[in-house]
Formats: C-alpha cells, structure tokens, sequence
C-alpha cells in the first residue's frame, strides 16, 4: 500500500512541477516573474524587501501554526472525560 502512495505522490510532484514550468515559459508569465524578481532586488529596496519578507514569513507561517496548534490542543480534549481540567488549563 505504502508503495502506491509513494508513486502517487511521485506522480503528483512530477505533475505539479511541470505544469508550473510549462505555465513560467508562457510569454506574460515569464515577464511578469521576471519583474517580479527584479522588483524584489531592486538596490534601492533590497533592505526594506528582505527586512518584509522575514516578517511575513514569520507571522504568516510561524505564529500561525502556533496559534492553530494551540487551539487544537484545546478543542481535541472536549470529547474526553477530562474536558473540564483541559477547559481550565486552556482558557484560565
């Protein structure tokens, strides 16, 4: 069974990836990448860009997973006998 996934996941990964290069070699794709690039390097706002994307990948990814973790770890317990220790440990 475990081989199936693996050539499933294969094949999707196959797939993905050549649909997106096949969709980056389309003429208004390509530019609008590239300038996207360029626009990110841009000397004049390396700093400030680089400085922006930390912090967006930061509080997009970081505290997110933080904060649904957090909140799974609180809801799962509410089916369990133990639900009123989990409610006070969670919520105070």
């Amino acid at each position: 069974m475990i081989v199936a996934y693996t050539f499933a996941t294969l094949f999707a990964a196959f797939g993905l990836t050549y649909r997106y290069s096949m969709w980056l070699q389309r003429p208004p794709t390509a530019l609008y990448w590239r300038r996207g690039w360029e626009a990110l390097f841009k000397r004049p706002y390396r700093k400030q860009n680089s400085i922006n994307w930390f912090k967006r990948v930061i509080t997009d990814f970081g505290l997110n997973r933080c904060w649904s973790w957090r909140q799974a770890s609180c809801r799962w317990p509410s089916t369990s006998k133990g639900f009123r220790y989990f409610r006070k440990s969670c919520f105070g």
